[in-house]
């Protein structure tokens, strides 16, 4: 995974004339992804340990699979939805060159980011139920898929094709996790839920679209969306604090 992670950036360097260069320009976004992603990444580490202690006891992890989609998933798309949209504003915040290439890039890498996100669930869902071959396999597919599309992008687009490229194979990893946990662990999808989570879904994106279009600023902006998001996570029971206050306290979901 680490490979078709990374491998953007080092293609970039070795195949355009002025690869230094665009490598910078990609990394200028890339290392806000990566700050992001270290948010998720502690989240799996978490429950590594969790999934397997319940499936070597044959408890059922379905909800916790469930409640810690919510949990994560809720927050990531909120931020991932806000970047996009303030992407330009984001970048100017922190770089003064290139901008219009790194905002651009940025918003790719943030799509990536709810894929990537999801794959610290299945993928370490997927890792203590023992079906590492299965992952072995997604990622090499992953790997080839990503090679390949840099290959022929980055010729032609730079550093926006790598981070198409980065964007298109990390929801293909994410989907075929998604997959095989659902058919594996044999989840029955509840259509209510799925329901609530496109409502949350369009209220995530719709809203810094509208505070980037009336409002602007984007400490404001930022402000209205959380503050939005958070609600409609509640009242659409994207987070319910009764099961968070029984994990703090260690009692059985």
């Amino acid at each position: 995974m680490a490979f078709y992670y990374r491998i953007d950036s080092v293609m970039l360097e070795r195949m355009l004339p002025n690869g230094e260069q665009q490598a910078g320009i990609y990394a200028q976004a890339f290392r806000l992804l990566d700050a992001a992603n270290m948010i998720p990444l502690l989240f799996a580490g978490l429950l590594l340990p969790i999934f397997s202690s319940m499936l070597s006891r044959r408890e059922d992890v379905i909800p916790l699979m469930k409640l810690s989609f919510n949990l994560l998933i809720t927050p990531v798309v909120g931020l991932a939805s806000f970047v996009f949209w303030y992407r330009q504003e984001t970048i100017e915040l922190l770089y003064h060159s290139h901008v219009n290439d790194s905002a651009t890039i940025l918003g790719l890498l943030m799509v990536s980011f709810v894929a990537i996100s999801s794959t610290y669930i299945y993928g370490t869902l997927l890792t203590s139920n023992g079906n590492l071959k299965l992952l072995n396999y997604i990622s090499l597919f992953s790997v080839v898929i990503n090679v390949v599309l840099n290959f022929i992008l980055i010729p032609k687009f730079g550093p926006v094709g790598a981070a198409s490229a980065s964007m298109v194979t990390q929801l293909a990893a994410a989907g075929l996790q998604l997959y095989l946990c659902y058919r594996i662990l044999k989840v029955k999808v509840v259509l209510k839920d799925s329901f609530l989570q496109i409502i949350y879904l369009a209220v995530a994106i719709t809203v810094p679209v509208v505070t980037h279009l009336y409002i602007g600023r984007l400490l404001y902006g930022f402000v209205v969306s959380v503050v939005v998001c958070f609600i409609a996570a509640i009242v659409l029971k994207r987070i319910n604090f009764v099961v968070l206050l029984k994990i703090l306290k260690q009692e059985e979901l």
